[in-house]
C-alpha cells in the first residue's frame, strides 16, 4: 500500500491570496448588508459644545462687543478691525473690555454660511480679569479660507454669548 505525501509547509500563496480577497470583500460589503450604505459627506468633525458649567456663575462675566481684526497688540487687543478678509490671512476675534472671574471657560466657534466649521481651543481664566481683551485666532492652515459669510460666536461656560460677523473674499 502506497501512502501519499502531505504538504507540511502551510497554505499555498494562491490560498492566501484568495483568503485576502474574501476578507477585503467582506470588509467592504458587510456594512452595506446591514444598512450602512451611506457615504460620509465630510471627514471634518467638530467638538461638541461642552455642557453649561453650573459651578461657575455667569453673573460677574461681562464680554465686550466682539470685533474681527487683522492683528492684535501686546495686550491682545485689536490693532485694525475689519469686516472683510482675504482668504489667506489670519482672522483675530476679540472681545475688548471684558471681565471674567477665575475658572471661566471660553472658546469661539467659527461658522461659514451658518454652518459650524471650527472651534478655537477652549481656555480657562487662571485668575480674575477686569477690562481686558480676550482674543482668539483662526488661521488658514493647509488651505485658504473658503470665501463666504462668517460668524464668530463666543461661548462662555458652555453657553452661547455674543458674536461678530464678517466675510472672506
Amino acid at each position: 500500500m502506497q501512502q501519499g505525501t502531505q504538504n507540511t509547509t502551510g497554505p499555498s500563496k494562491t490560498n492566501l491570496i484568495i483568503i485576502g480577497v474574501i476578507v477585503v470583500a467582506a470588509i467592504i460589503l458587510l456594512p452595506r448588508l446591514f444598512g450602512n450604505n451611506s457615504t460620509p459627506a465630510s471627514t471634518t468633525t467638530l467638538p461638541q459644545v461642552s455642557q453649561p458649567n453650573s459651578s461657575t456663575s455667569n453673573a460677574n462675566i461681562s464680554l465686550g462687543t466682539p470685533v474681527a481684526a487683522t492683528g492684535i497688540d501686546q495686550n491682545g487687543c485689536a490693532t485694525q478691525t475689519a469686516s472683510s478678509f482675504a482668504s489667506n490671512k489670519s482672522i483675530y476675534v476679540i472681545a475688548p473690555n471684558s471681565t471674567v472671574p477665575q475658572g471661566t471657560t471660553l472658546f469661539v466657534r467659527l461658522y461659514r454660511d451658518n454652518a459650524a466649521i471650527e472651534d478655537a481651543p477652549e481656555i480657562t481664566a487662571n485668575q480674575d480679569y477686569s477690562q481686558d481683551c480676550i482674543n482668539f485666532v483662526f488661521q488658514p492652515t493647509g488651505a485658504n479660507f473658503t470665501p463666504g459669510n462668517y460668524e464668530a460666536q463666543f461661548y462662555v461656560n458652555g453657553n452661547a454669548a455674543s458674536s461678530v460677523t464678517f466675510n472672506v473674499q
